[in-house]
């Protein structure tokens, strides 16, 4: 049998089912560790997108209960330095405010 391509013919004189150009030289190992590399790249990437975007929507969006704790964590914070200011003015009325 005679090839079509004068030059593609194997060993055995038969035509190879591989056609196009011939295969390149393998990658420089730097090259190599980098490909292996690449999907734990992509990972930590996407964990760092979700890791920011995470802290970008906290600090932008509050939730009603989280509004509702810090009126609340404030008022009492308030009341627990009233006690301790008055306590240190008059022993009797910082002992019937101290709730804390």
């Amino acid at each position: 049998m005679r090839s079509l391509n004068p030059g593609s013919a194997g060993r055995d004189g038969f035509v190879s089912a591989r056609s196009g150009p011939a295969p390149e030289k393998s990658p420089s190992p730097a090259v190599a560790r980098l490909a292996r590399a690449a999907p734990a790249l992509a990972v930590a990437a996407i964990a760092l997108v979700a890791v920011e975007a995470a802290k970008l929507f906290t600090a932008k969006f509050k939730t009603r209960c989280l509004k509702n704790l810090q009126e609340e964590f404030v008022h009492w914070h308030g009341v627990r330095e009233e006690a301790l200011k008055a306590g240190s003015q008059d022993g009797e009325k910082g002992r019937l405010l101290r709730i804390c």
